[in-house]
């Protein structure tokens, strides 16, 4: 599917997957995060984790953290990722940059909609406001650094760490999919 094939079919939703290690934390509070800020639009957002954990749920520490964010992880179940699953996603969004590889050597996704959280914000940001969010990826991976997806900018796994660096985890990636949300689909950022 082409870049111009998300814009020509008005009935297809535009599909957001996030990848982290077990599904528990960063991935499930990421998707939370997003589907609020996008309310009911035209976009599917998932995550998935690299290792099959089992459908258990979010991390404890996770879960505690989110409320502050106003996020209910309770009812969330991990899911792992599967080989072929990302060949149609639209974006994958990883953490880490073995989350990227994994995304394209295992699950199939198109390297070419593959990104960072840090790194997509930070390249979306240099681009003139928003067009279509498949045009304006096409472009944003023109965008990207000329080296490995290996080397991208990450945001580390908080498990085993105290809450506070949960708390720190999420409010990075709260702030990173702000703008993602801005300048993908020109959603406001939120006051308080």
């Amino acid at each position: 599917m082409s870049e111009s094939d998300l814009s020509d079919d008005p009935s297809r939703c535009f599909e957001i997957v996030f990848v982290c290690t077990g599904n528990r934390a960063r991935s499930a509070f990421a998707e939370a995060v997003l589907r609020r800020r996008l309310g009911l639009s035209r976009v599917t957002i998932r995550s998935v984790g690299t290792l099959d954990v089992g459908p258990i749920g979010a991390l404890p520490e996770a879960t505690r953290a989110a409320t502050r964010f106003g996020i209910d992880l309770s009812a969330h179940r991990a899911t792992a990722l599967t080989p072929g699953a990302l060949v149609d996603a639209d974006l994958v969004i990883g953490f880490e940059p073995h989350h990227l590889s994994i995304a394209v050597v295992d699950a199939g996704a198109r390297r070419e909609r593959v990104f960072s959280i840090v790194e997509l914000a930070e390249i979306l940001e240099t681009l003139p406001g928003h067009g279509e969010p498949g045009e304006t990826i096409a472009i944003a991976h023109a965008r990207r650094r000329a080296t490995s997806p290996l080397l991208a900018p990450a945001i580390g796994d908080p498990l085993g760490k105290p809450e506070r660096i949960f708390l720190r985890t999420f409010g990075e990636i709260d702030e990173l999919t702000e703008r993602i949300a801005a300048r993908l689909f020109g959603v406001p950022a939120e006051t308080d």
